[in-house]
């Protein structure tokens, strides 16, 4: 028994239509249309993939040409923002004992560092390395060591301080980022603790 069969330009059922290899039509006139209607398609689909290509190849150049500064500076703001926002939400100043309080801006509290965060030096990015401090500690008072390296002592011990201290003990930036893949890679794992980390 015959059945109907679908236009494909234009939907219409019928018993009668004309066969070829793209499928069933009307009459030729619709699968000319279709034709047209169909490489228009995938020319434009063409031009969109060609488009990406060059947006991902522009894309991995600037990522190659990226100097390792502005890499080192987004790895401290995802890394500074777990620290505050997570691991040491809402501790009072480590150095002066400064309590946080709801008005505070976002400025009035920082990450502090224990050894300064120069830039090649690999300790700026260690954990144990950091502390909530007050903005007067901070920046006012270039950290408060003194007073830092009481508190790390009490809480870590001597030892620990001591290799903190101690330059030779710890490897170079680029020995531990070789690339910048290496560093992509950390502020991502930061990202995605920040994203996952419940606040407590």
């Amino acid at each position: 028994m015959a059945t109907k069969k679908k236009c494909r330009y234009c939907g219409f059922h019928a018993y009668e239509m004309i066969k070829i290899n793209a499928g069933s039509f009307c009459n030729y006139g619709h699968a000319i249309k279709w034709g047209r209607k169909k490489a228009e398609k995938d020319k434009l689909r063409k031009a969109k993939k060609a488009e990406s290509v060059v947006k991902e190849k522009h894309k991995t150049d600037k990522l190659k040409i990226k100097k390792r500064s502005e890499w080192y500076a987004d790895l401290k703001t995802a890394l500074h923002y777990h620290v505050k926002h997570f691991i040491r939400k809402g501790e009072p100043c480590y150095t002066c004992g400064k309590p946080q309080s709801f008005g505070d801006n976002g400025g009035a509290f920082h990450v502090g560092h224990f050894m300064p965060a120069k830039q090649v030096d690999p300790r700026r990015f260690m954990l144990v390395n950091l502390r909530i401090q007050c903005f007067s500690c901070n920046a006012m008072k270039s950290g408060n060591q003194g007073e830092y390296r009481k508190r790390l002592t009490e809480e870590m011990g001597i030892d620990h301080v001591e290799w903190l201290e101690c330059e030779v003990n710890h490897k170079e930036l680029k020995e531990v980022f070789p690339n910048y893949q290496d560093i992509q890679i950390e502020i991502a794992r930061y990202r995605k603790l920040n994203k996952l980390t419940p606040a407590p």
